[in-house]
């Protein structure tokens, strides 16, 4: 989750809660995924429009600015929020889930398309990895080599019987556009992605 941390999932594993597994990712895809992702697309600055995330209670400001490695597949996102006006940066590594894939692939259809391990640039971060997938994603463009103006990600791991998961709606503004946030989050159920509350990301005033 953005801001995950050790400690965090430490507590987080030890409360009390009933037994739940996280679902498969690969069938939260939506067709457009399946299609035509490119995660080159993804690059640059993102703000988040509503998120599910027990590690952001209490931020506000949050964006995130993403750089792809060819080379790798890998996905590097700088996530950028304040906590009571203290700014505060991490960077999260998204990490293909099969590494082995030609890493000049744009367009793929494969069962990895879209899923990633995810974890924290930081020492120890691997104990917490966070499986992730971009379940939609959109472009104003028909261009392939346009980046994407929207983006929906889902995250889930199951500790010691306890899931904990992670839904983040993001655009290229600083607000969304009428109705493009129902939109996303249509398609998200619509794929089978479940949450309890959506927290919006109010305009940032820092």
């Amino acid at each position: 989750m953005s801001g995950w941390s050790i400690p965090l999932l430490s507590l987080l594993v030890t409360l009390p809660g009933t037994t739940a597994v996280c679902p498969a990712l690969p069938p939260l895809r939506s067709p457009r995924v399946l299609s035509e992702f490119n995660p080159a697309r993804l690059e640059g600055l993102w703000y988040e429009w509503a998120f599910e995330d027990v590690a952001q209670v209490g931020a506000t400001c949050q964006t995130l600015n993403a750089t792809y490695h060819p080379a790798t597949g890998v996905i590097d996102m700088a996530f950028a929020v304040h906590y009571k006006a203290i700014p505060f940066t991490i960077v999260e590594i998204y990490t293909p889930i099969n590494e082995t894939r030609p890493a000049a692939t744009t367009t793929t259809t494969d069962n990895t398309t879209a899923v990633y391990i995810k974890r924290v640039n930081a020492p120890g971060s691997k104990l917490a990895e966070l499986p992730s997938v971009f379940v939609d994603v959109t472009a104003n463009s028909t261009s392939a080599l346009t980046p994407y103006d929207t983006m929906s990600i889902f995250s889930c791991t199951t500790k010691l019987g306890i899931s904990v998961h992670e839904v983040i709606f993001a655009g290229r503004s600083p607000t969304p556009p009428a109705g493009v946030l129902d939109q996303m989050e249509a398609v998200a159920k619509a794929q089978g992605v479940q949450w309890k509350t959506l927290t919006p990301v109010a305009p940032c005033t820092v």
